[in-house]
């Protein structure tokens, strides 16, 4: 029984530490516009603050557009290593779940070969 409780109050802890790093996290994004400003009219790329190094950092990101153009250009510049077929980790088990949740329907023999599938058990908690 002892670890019931324990486990209910580390589930506890968890949920209060969630949110209170989702309030750190939209307060943080919400001053981050002011302070690459401030960093960028005063010229200043890093600076030492209580023992911190604040710096502005290049972000980029990118989505391959898929048109017939693209995977061209990537065939032309030998950059073909970084086209995949792949589903990734969270859509291949929701693929799995829709199959093995429904009581109704036989689990079909195709589901093993195409995915490697792990199925579990995990205690969970909610407020009762």
């Amino acid at each position: 029984m002892e670890q019931l409780k324990k486990y209910v109050l580390l589930a506890t802890q968890k949920k209060e530490l969630d949110t209170q790093l989702k309030a750190v996290k939209s307060e943080m994004a919400d001053l981050e516009p002011d302070v690459l400003e401030y960093m960028q009219e005063n010229g200043i790329q890093n600076i030492k603050v209580d023992d911190h190094l604040v710096y502005i950092r290049k972000d980029v990101r990118a989505t391959f557009q898929g048109t017939d153009a693209a995977f061209e250009l990537i065939q032309k510049y030998g950059l073909t290593d970084a086209l995949t077929t792949t589903i990734n980790a969270a859509r291949a088990s929701s693929i799995c779940r829709e199959y093995l949740n429904d009581d109704d329907v036989e689990r079909p023999a195709w589901l093993d070969e195409a995915f490697s599938i792990y199925e579990g058990f995990k205690a969970a908690v909610r407020k009762g």
